[in-house]
């Protein structure tokens, strides 16, 4: 009967965490975000690689993850919404698992692993890279946590394989938690002089390293393209942001009060035990609570170095379920246990009210959901999701303009460039729109800007594509506009025409 009741729990959590990604994922679009890897994945399905076809930056694997769910699921708004609800839903039981190896109460193993998957990928709800990363990292400690305590084959081996899909998700924080990891396992090595985890961990690392080169030799991709695209381009980005960084108290401090109050349990009783103990050290709780402490510092420290929104509060259940499960009190494990349920439910409702409802990491909190339009006005292949962007008030006024884009588009059959965050224009119209980049910020992350390193290789990467390509025409949508081609292209090298209030044609003389 107890089994019974834990494989309930296990479905009805696999459930909800499923359903609530999937339905705040289809709350609001912020463009550049939402629709990140919606183009990318259709294209890598349709035999496009990224590096080779696009300047690709993060999200290699979120591509072609992406493009499986395409091929089994359809290319729509659904199969893109069930790519990260599943693994939502997959990391909640991961959660769960965990805290119940660890002999946690089963509803209380329910209840902590419930709060994390509300705090979870619902925060972006749609393939993001930091999401990706971040929780695959998790993945990573998790199988590490298990691995330490029961000492399989299985555990071990996965260890290195979730690390490498972390990794090239987004570098960061993946590359930080690697690191950690490494010297942790290190000295794991020199204290218990176990010797049983190197083969199967030696054996991931390969089977990795193997995926990579196969990955690289059959899409038949430049070395040096790769090197400069995933590794020099982003470490230079890297190095501009920690030279620039500072630590406010508002920013480093009370920012992330709730998950260092998380972490105060942990810190004191590891803290403690090195006191009383020496041989605290040489522990199985030691290393535990400080792998869990040294990631969740990580991903703070990442949070403050990209500058993006906030997600990962997600953290505050994860620490709370395993301080609960692992530090046994006696005298006051009462008054204990209430302060780790009320701390967590109050965080996991303040920030699911205000990541998931106000839909801020998608930058939507001033802006009106409830007067969000049904997105299957633009094209069936968007059923489901409810359109509203903090651009404009009125999705019709955005759906007008966004449609008679698309018919000038389609009515084109010269080879053409379309530069815009709505990267979902390939899917509707049915064709290789050939978007050079995944992303077009403006901050100079996505690609290289004018007067920056590597910006020579950008520009010859354009051009080369536009070659390749046989481009004659690049469109630009609003708000991207002629200063993406400027920097690219002569000025006397194309001429620009206005399509409609947010579309402008640029025709490509001979000169380029």
């Amino acid at each position: 009967m107890k089994k019974n009741i834990i494989k309930i729990l296990m479905f009805l959590l696999f459930l909800i965490a499923f359903a609530v990604n999937y339905y705040y994922g289809s709350r609001g679009v912020f463009p550049i975000d939402t629709f990140a890897h919606f183009d990318s994945g259709y294209r890598v399905l349709n035999g496009a690689s990224p590096i080779k076809d696009y300047w690709a930056t993060t999200g290699l694997t979120i591509d072609y993850f992406q493009s499986v769910f395409f091929l089994i699921f359809g290319v729509n708004w659904i199969s893109y919404l069930i790519h990260p609800s599943l693994i939502n839903a997959s990391l909640a039981l991961a959660m769960f698992i965990l805290l119940k190896k660890f002999e946690l109460n089963k509803y209380f193993c329910f209840f902590y692993s419930l709060c994390f998957a509300i705090l979870a990928y619902p925060s972006a709800g749609v393939p993001f890279p930091d999401h990706h990363s971040s929780f695959f990292s998790l993945l990573g400690i998790i199988f590490l946590l298990m691995a330490i305590k029961e000492n399989k084959f299985f555990y071990w081996f996965f260890v290195p394989v979730f690390f490498f899909i972390a990794f090239f998700s987004k570098q960061t924080p993946a590359g930080h938690i690697i690191l950690l990891c490494i010297f942790f396992m290190i000295y794991y090595f020199i204290v218990t002089k176990n010797t049983q985890w190197i083969a199967p961990v030696l054996i991931g690392i390969f089977i990795n390293l193997f995926v990579l080169c196969a990955f690289l030799i059959i899409e038949e991709i430049d070395l040096n393209l790769f090197l400069i695209q995933y590794f020099l381009f982003p470490s230079s980005i890297a190095l501009e942001r920690i030279n620039d960084l500072n630590f406010p108290l508002s920013g480093s401090i009370f920012h992330f009060k709730f998950i260092y109050l998380a972490c105060a349990p942990l810190i004191y009783f590891t803290l403690s035990g090195i006191i009383k103990n020496k041989s605290f050290l040489k522990s199985e709780k030691f290393f535990n609570n400080i792998i869990i402490l040294f990631f969740s510092f990580c991903l703070i420290f990442h949070q403050q170095i990209t500058k993006n929104q906030t997600f990962i509060f997600f953290l505050i259940p994860f620490i709370l379920g395993f301080s609960h499960a692992s530090i046994k009190l006696k005298r006051y494990n009462a008054y204990f246990t209430y302060f780790l349920l009320f701390l967590c439910l109050f965080a996991s409702t303040k920030y699911h009210l205000r990541f998931n409802e106000d839909r801020k990491f998608m930058e939507l909190s001033n802006t009106n959901i409830s007067l969000s339009k049904n997105a299957e006005h633009i094209d069936k292949k968007l059923r489901g999701l409810k359109w509203i962007t903090p651009q404009y008030n009125n999705a019709e006024e955005e759906f007008l303009l966004i449609k008679d884009t698309i018919d000038h588009l389609k009515m084109n059959d010269n080879k053409i460039m379309v530069l815009t965050h709505y990267q979902f224009l390939s899917v509707v119209i049915g064709k290789d729109l050939t978007s050079p980049n995944r992303w077009f910020t403006t901050d100079g992350v996505s690609y290289p800007l004018l007067n920056k390193k590597y910006f020579p290789e950008y520009k010859k990467y354009f051009k080369d594509l536009v070659v390749k390509k046989n481009v004659n025409l690049i469109y630009t949508i609003k708000p991207i506009d002629i200063k993406s081609i400027e920097n690219i292209f002569e000025k006397d090298c194309f001429k620009t025409i206005q399509i409609n209030k947010i579309l402008y044609q640029h025709k490509l003389n001979e000169c380029n």
